[in-house]
């Protein structure tokens, strides 16, 4: 079962160490962070091809979870991130979830995806887009019966959590999906798990009302 910490505790934390260190501003604190965050042009052509590629809103009473995950081989985990947004771009819930000794990328998206349907058992809706770059974990979601291993199991665990809702596994580019891989490139900065109702961290917050 996933384990939720007390985040703002944490945070505080880690924001009274940095103040007695002279704590950079938040911009530069995050810079590496920001600088994997492909960001698009200042009032981009609503009708160019690069536009459409952003995220878009599910239907009117549909929410979409979006999937990600940031391995990290020299620390021998992963972390798994999932954000809940409803037609209006809103974010409902979001979460983190790290796991230790998961280096294989399938393993990391599959638990991505994982995370994402088990926030979704707690939100009172009934369909539900699922979207992930991994095409990879797609193809599994799709036909569950063409793979027996680890990472299946994880998918099969996916599917079970399903239920009797209307759920719609898809893939999508990366650029579709930066809140999610930012979501992800954060938890490795906290370190631990963390869920969130209504709200994303900062520098992530930024992000989810401009590229998705």
């Amino acid at each position: 079962m996933l384990k939720t910490q007390e985040c703002s505790t944490k945070w505080r934390y880690i924001q009274s160490l940095t103040q007695e260190n002279q704590r950079l501003p938040p911009p530069l604190m995050f810079k590496s962070l920001y600088g994997m965050i492909q960001k698009p042009n200042p009032a981009p052509n609503r009708n160019s091809p690069a536009t459409a590629q952003l995220w878009q809103g599910p239907p009117p009473l549909v929410l979409k979870i979006n999937t990600d995950a940031s391995v990290q081989a020299a620390k021998n985990l992963s972390v798994a991130s999932a954000v809940i947004r409803d037609s209006s771009g809103s974010v409902v819930s979001c979460g983190v979830f790290v796991a230790h000794g998961v280096v294989d990328v399938d393993a990391a998206e599959a638990l991505a995806v994982r995370l994402g349907m088990q926030l979704s058992a707690s939100v009172p809706y009934s369909e539900f887009i699922v979207e992930s770059d991994s095409t990879s974990i797609i193809r599994r979601l799709h036909h569950p019966e063409d793979a027996i291993d680890p990472v299946q199991t994880i998918v099969d665990e996916c599917l079970a959590l399903v239920g009797d809702r209307s759920i719609c596994f898809q893939h999508i580019p990366r650029v579709c999906n930066q809140v999610a891989r930012a979501l992800a490139k954060w938890g490795v900065f906290f370190g631990g798990d963390c869920l969130f109702t209504g709200e994303v961290p900062f520098p992530v917050y930024e992000l989810v009302n401009s590229i998705g």
